[in-house]
């Protein structure tokens, strides 16, 4: 009432699925004060907020418990780490795959499936939030979007990576098989099927404890997979 706010809330949070209270005071663009309270919890959860004449109540819940289908896409790469670069050094990996997770976004967008994206601006992200994020939601897919290089010009085409998991009875080289025959119908670049990886090739695979996969999209330093991938059509594609 006097004006003053505590920045932070300090106590031993125990078990609590709330491990920090943080508090902001500021002035909107109409000059009436904004107090936003921030509550960082332990997990990712699926937060239902309601109301009575004294209270607010949070009900926390696990996103299988409240959604059918829990998907996590990840645009590869990212801020600092540009990932795969053109011949030219002008168009980044990291930038095509975010444009990439938009189109997908969008259709996504319409439909009645959960979706948790790793990133959707360009920033750096490493390796371990990518996965902990996926195997927090227990998401059904984990789909992780790249485009691939290689030091001659000649390599092109699409490629699915997977480890040989299975969770909740779906094999990870199912779903890789499956997004494959979508992209060779989808996508009119060379098909190259699916590989397998092993040991920790890939971080993010090796430690998914959900059904996991890697999509290279194409070749950045092929000239015709580059074309593609650089157009709105092949993006949408």
């Amino acid at each position: 009432e006097d004006g003053t706010y505590s920045p932070t809330v300090t106590k031993d949070y125990g078990n609590d699925p709330v491990n920090a209270i943080y508090i902001e005071n500021r002035s909107d663009h109409l000059g009436q004060n904004v107090h936003e309270i921030m509550l960082q919890l332990n997990h990712v959860y699926v937060h239902i907020l309601y109301e009575d004449e004294n209270y607010y109540y949070i009900d926390l819940k696990r996103p299988k418990d409240v959604y059918d289908k829990v998907i996590v896409i990840d645009a590869g790469h990212g801020g600092k780490d540009p990932g795969a670069i053109s011949k030219d050094g002008e168009i980044y990996e990291k930038n095509i795959n975010l444009m990439i997770l938009n189109e997908l976004k969008e259709l996504l967008d319409k439909d009645d499936i959960k979706v948790y994206y790793t990133r959707t601006i360009d920033e750096t992200l490493f390796l371990r939030p990518r996965v902990t994020l996926a195997n927090e939601v227990e998401c059904d897919f984990f789909i992780s979007i790249h485009c691939n290089a290689n030091d001659h010009t000649g390599p092109n085409g699409t490629e699915v990576l997977y480890y040989n998991h299975e969770n909740d009875n779906v094999n990870s080289k199912d779903l890789a098989k499956i997004l494959s025959e979508e992209l060779a119908g989808a996508v009119s670049l060379k098909n190259g099927g699916i590989l397998q990886k092993k040991g920790n090739e890939i971080f993010i695979l090796a430690n998914a404890k959900v059904p996991a996969v890697l999509v290279e999209t194409g070749y950045l330093t092929n000239s015709g997979d580059l074309n593609y991938l650089n157009s709105k059509t092949g993006q949408q594609n």
